[in-house]
């Protein structure tokens, strides 16, 4: 099930969400794990980011990698919260924030330093395709990679069960916190904090 919580609509002819026709300029959706690819995937097709310099398609893909990784997480712990996602137009680009209750996961896994420039990042060496066997090509190291490649700016860290940004913890952290930004803002850390969303929203 896919819930569309709140809507805003926008006056904006330059640059608006569109969603089922409508002109937006915040979309929230709360994502149950159960919910059918193919829903999900229908329902985010109909979202358009209109006076966005990165296309539509290519947004759309990225969350959607990131949207799977969530879903894997949290369906693999048998949590059943829904998961997050929101769309925001902001002065200077669209903003797109995704928080899962998934229990985070260890960045030193990754078959990359997520802190490496993006272009210097080989997703075809070795370590690419040790990570994938591992995990008996279930999982193929792109969805954080995908993100930094289409956006500008990207942002991720962990919640503990009270929504309080932590240091990656297997017994403390609850869940992951994702942030993209279309435009060439900086997003520091307290905005990061402060926009971090409960979970009535």
């Amino acid at each position: 099930m896919i819930e569309l919580k709140t809507v805003h609509n926008s006056s904006r002819t330059d640059k608006y969400i569109e969603y089922n026709d409508k002109k937006c300029r915040k979309l929230v959706f709360r994502i149950v794990p159960n919910t059918p690819f193919q829903e999900i995937l229908a329902t985010l097709n109909r979202v358009q980011f209109v006076g966005c310099p990165i296309s539509t398609e290519h947004i759309t893909y990225s969350v959607l990698e990131l949207l799977n990784n969530s879903l894997r997480a949290q369906r693999e712990q048998n949590n059943e919260e829904p998961i997050l996602l929101k769309f925001q137009k902001t002065k200077t680009g669209f903003n797109i924030y995704l928080r899962d209750w998934g229990g985070g996961f260890d960045i030193s896994e990754l078959p990359y330093d997520i802190n490496t420039n993006i272009e210097e990042i080989d997703i075809h060496n070795q370590e690419f395709e040790q990570y994938r066997q591992t995990h008996e090509y279930m999982r193929f190291g792109l969805g954080l990679y995908l993100a930094r490649k289409t956006f500008p700016v990207f942002s991720l860290f962990f919640i503990d069960h009270q929504e309080k940004p932590i240091d990656w913890n297997p017994e403390r952290t609850a869940g992951t916190v994702i942030e993209l930004h279309t435009g060439s803002s900086i997003l520091h850390t307290k905005k990061r904090q402060e926009d971090a969303e409960p979970t009535d929203i």
